[in-house]
C-alpha cells in the first residue's frame, strides 16, 4: 500500500474549506494517469464536496464512495460498504476523508481489503495529535495498534514516535516538580495504611483547620503531590476572601502546569487575573478554556464578565465558595428521575433497575420519612409500555410518579435542529432533573436505566444525606445482564420487587462480572479510555478506583449544567471542584451498585495488549480534572463478605498503581 499525505490541518467547523479543494486539484494534476481513478471513503461533509468538484471533471473518474452509513445515497458517485473495496480492483488512488482519530482504522480496513492499493489521506496527523485538543485522541492512536501490518504499521510507528517523545517531555517535566519521589509516598502510605486519595482527603482537612498557617500547609501539600491542585484552589479561595487577590493567583497558576487543558483550571485562572487586575490575561485564559469547552454556557458566561469588566459578579462567586462547610443535620426532599426509551432498556429499567428500588429498604422506606417524587423522562411513543408494567403501579401508588416527554424538553431548549446521541440526549433529561431539584429544594437522584440497587440503598444513601453531605458518589461493576437475570433474580424476586442485601448481591453478582470489568483486572488488555481499574483482593473483596466517578446524589446549591456526560464534568462541578460536602457509597454500610449490561455490549473498549501505566498517565494529564484525577486515587471496596477488609499485597499493589499514574 502506498500512503500519501495531503498534510491539511483538520479543521471540524469546516472540514473541507475552498483552499483544500484547491490543493486536493494540484495533487491530482501532478499524478501521471490522464484519468485518474479514485474513490472517496467517508461520504460526509467533505466527501461530498469532493464529489460535487469533481463530478464533471475530464482528469478524474469517480468510481465509488465508501461509508460505513449504509442510508447515505448519492446521485454522482456509486456507494458501497467499505467491505466491499476488494470489488474495486482497479482504482488509483482511495481519498481518505475520514477524520484523524480514525486514520488506522480506515487504513486496517483498506490493506484487509487490497494492500495494493495507493490512499491519500487529506488530513495532518503529526500536528493533530500533538494538539491539547486532541490528547485522547492522540493517546487512543498510539495504543490501538493491535492488526496494523505492512505500510499501515510502518506510519503508525511513525506517528506513535512522535506521541512517545511528547510522553517522554511530559514525564521529565512532571518530575522536575516533585519535591516527593513515588517511593517516598509509598512508604507513607504503608505506614498509615491507606490509600493515597484518603490521605489526601485528610491532610487538606488538617491543613485547612490549622489556626496558624493554613496557607502554607495547603501550598507544602500541593508541592509534596502536584497533581492535588484541590489544596492550591482552597489557598487562592481563603486568600481571595482575605483581599489578597495577587497571592491568590500566584498560589493557583502552578496548577496549569498539571492541568494545561483543564477548562475548569483555565477559567479560575481567568477569573483570578481579572481580581488582578489583569483582564488582558483573563482574556487570554477564558478564550483558551472556550477552546476546549466551546459549547460550555457557563465560561460563555465567564468571558462576558471578563469583557464587560464585571469583576464585582466574579468575586461574589469567589466569596460564595465555602472551603471548610460544616455539617448541619436535616431532613432531605428527593426527587428521583431516570432517562430511559426504547423496550429493552424499559424492560430492564423496570424489571431489574426500578424493581431493585421498590425493595423495602429503598423507595418504601424513603417514603415514610422524606418528600419523595420519581419522574422519568423517555419518549411519547413510550408511554403506554411503562404504564404497562406493574412496578409502575407499585411506584405510582406509593409516591407521585410522572413521565416526562423528551420531544418536550427538545423543544424546551429550543434544540428541535441538534442531532443527538444517546448519551447526549441522557445529559437533556439529567440537566432537566438538576433544574428541577434546585428549583424545588431538593435532592437530585439521578440513577441510570441500567443500574441496580442493594435492598438498602436508599436508607444508607439517605442517613448520610440527613448529616449533611450534599454529593454521593457511587461506582459499580458491570455484570452480564443475561446470567444475572436467569440465575440470580429468581431467588430474590417477590411480587413486587427485588430484595438483596449489598454483600449478598455482591457475592452473587460478581460470578457474572461482565468482560468490560473483567478486562480491567486483567494486565494484558490496554483500555481506551484508561479511567477504570480494578483488583481482586485476596479476602475475595474487590479493590475499584475511577479517574471520575457517578455523583448520583446532588443536592444543587447553584443551577448546574452538565456539559458532557454524567461521570465526566460533573463531579467537579457539584464538589466545588473537591472542597464542598462529598462521600462515597462504600463509607455506608448497605450501598451497592451494579451496572446491568448485555453481554455483547462495549466489547471494543480494550486493545489485546499489555498495558502501559506510562501511557495511561499521559491520558490522565491530559485528559482529567483536579477532582476526577483526585478520585483516581481513592480506593473502593466491594465486599463479598461480611468480614474486615485485608489490606494486604493486593491492597497495595494497587495502591502503588495509583501513585504510578498520578506522580
Amino acid at each position: 500500500m502506498k500512503l500519501i499525505n495531503l498534510g491539511l490541518e483538520y479543521l471540524a467547523d469546516d472540514r473541507m474549506p475552498d483552499t483544500y479543494l484547491n490543493s486536493l486539484e494540484d495533487y491530482l494534476s501532478t499524478l501521471p494517469q490522464k484519468r485518474v481513478r479514485v474513490a472517496v471513503y467517508g461520504m460526509a461533509e467533505a466527501g461530498v464536496k469532493i464529489v460535487d468538484i469533481f463530478k464533471d471533471s475530464t482528469s478524474v473518474e469517480l468510481v465509488a464512495g465508501f461509508d460505513m452509513c449504509s442510508t447515505i445515497v448519492s446521485k454522482h458517485i456509486a456507494m458501497a460498504n467499505p467491505a466491499n473495496i476488494s470489488e474495486f480492483p482497479d482504482l488509483d488512488l482511495i481519498i481518505n476523508t475520514a477524520p484523524p482519530q480514525f486514520v488506522f482504522d480506515v487504513l486496517k480496513t483498506i490493506f484487509s481489503q487490497n494492500s495494493n492499493l495507493s490512499v491519500l489521506n487529506l488530513y495532518d496527523i503529526f500536528s493533530y495529535v500533538t494538539d491539547d485538543r486532541n490528547w485522547d485522541f492522540s493517546y487512543k492512536i498510539l495504543v490501538n495498534d493491535v492488526g496494523l501490518e505492512g505500510d499501515v504499521a510502518v506510519f503508525h510507528k511513525e506517528v506513535a514516535s512522535v506521541i512517545n517523545t511528547r510522553i517522554d517531555e511530559k514525564v521529565k517535566e512532571r518530575r522536575s516538580r516533585q519535591k516527593k519521589t513515588r517511593e517516598e509516598a509509598l512508604n507513607k502510605l504503608e505506614l498509615e495504611k491507606m490509600c493515597l486519595g484518603k490521605y489526601l482527603e485528610g491532610e487538606l482537612r488538617k491543613a485547612i483547620k490549622d489556626p496558624n498557617s493554613k496557607i502554607e500547609k495547603l501550598i507544602n501539600l500541593a508541592e509534596n503531590y502536584p497533581f492535588y491542585a484541590i489544596a492550591r484552589d482552597a489557598a487562592a479561595c481563603l486568600l481571595v476572601q482575605d483581599s489578597k487577590f495577587k497571592a491568590a493567583l500566584d498560589v493557583f497558576e502552578p496548577t496549569l502546569l498539571e492541568y494545561p487543558c483543564c477548562h475548569f483550571s483555565l477559567t479560575k485562572l481567568a477569573e483570578l487575573k481579572a481580581l488582578s487586575g489583569d483582564l488582558v490575561g483573563a482574556e487570554t485564559f477564558i478564550s483558551r478554556a472556550l477552546y476546549f469547552s466551546p459549547n460550555s454556557t457557563e465560561l460563555q458566561a465567564v468571558g462576558q464578565m471578563i469583557e464587560s469588566g464585571d469583576i464585582s459578579s466574579i468575586l461574589d462567586k469567589w466569596m460564595r465558595r465555602d472551603v471548610c462547610p460544616e455539617f448541619k443535620n436535616r431532613k432531605v426532599r428527593l426527587k428521583c428521575s431516570t432517562p430511559v426509551w426504547g423496550e429493552s432498556y424499559i424492560k430492564i429499567f423496570m424489571e431489574l433497575g426500578l424493581r431493585s428500588l421498590l425493595a423495602s429498604g429503598n423507595i418504601p422506606h424513603a417514603a415514610k420519612e422524606h418528600d419523595l417524587s420519581y419522574t422519568i423522562y423517555t419518549r411519547e411513543q413510550d408511554f403506554e409500555c411503562i404504564k404497562s408494567y406493574p412496578e409502575w403501579k407499585t411506584l405510582k401508588s406509593l409516591i407521585p410518579a410522572e413521565l416526562i416527554s423528551i420531544e418536550s424538553l427538545v423543544e424546551k431548549n429550543n434544540c428541535g435542529s441538534r442531532s443527538f446521541c444517546k448519551y447526549s440526549l441522557m445529559t437533556l433529561c439529567q440537566n432537566d432533573a438538576l433544574e428541577q431539584a434546585y428549583n424545588a429544594g431538593s435532592v437530585a437522584f439521578i440513577p441510570i436505566a441500567d443500574f441496580m440497587f442493594s435492598a438498602d440503598f436508599l436508607r444508607a444513601a439517605l442517613q448520610k444525606l440527613d448529616t449533611g453531605y450534599d454529593i454521593l458518589l457511587v461506582n459499580g461493576i458491570r455484570v452480564r445482564h443475561e446470567p444475572f437475570v436467569e440465575k440470580i433474580v429468581p431467588k430474590y424476586n417477590s411480587e413486587t420487587s427485588l430484595d438483596i442485601a449489598s454483600v449478598e448481591l455482591f457475592a452473587e453478582g460478581v460470578q457474572y462480572i461482565h468482560r468490560y470489568s473483567a478486562q480491567a483486572m486483567d494486565e494484558n488488555y490496554t483500555p481506551l479510555w484508561p479511567s477504570y481499574f480494578l483488583r481482586k483482593n485476596s479476602d475475595g473483596n474487590f479493590i475499584h478506583n475511577m479517574f471520575g466517578s457517578n455523583p448520583l446524589f446532588i443536592y444543587p446549591q447553584e443551577l448546574l449544567k452538565i456539559d458532557s456526560t454524567l461521570d465526566a464534568d460533573l463531579p467537579y462541578k457539584v464538589t466545588d471542584g473537591g472542597l464542598g460536602k462529598y462521600a462515597y457509597s462504600d463509607e455506608s454500610e448497605g450501598m451497592l451498585m451494579f451496572e446491568v449490561v448485555a453481554e455483547d455490549s462495549e466489547l471494543d473498549r480494550y486493545c489485546d495488549k499489555k498495558r502501559s501505566s506510562a501511557f495511561a498517565s499521559y491520558w490522565i494529564h491530559g485528559t482529567t480534572d483536579p477532582m476526577a484525577r483526585f478520585l483516581g486515587t481513592r480506593l473502593m471496596v466491594y465486599k463479598s463478605s461480611h468480614c474486615e477488609v485485608e489490606l494486604g499485597e493486593e491492597y497495595f499493589k494497587a495502591v502503588e498503581d495509583t501513585v504510578k499514574l498520578v506522580l
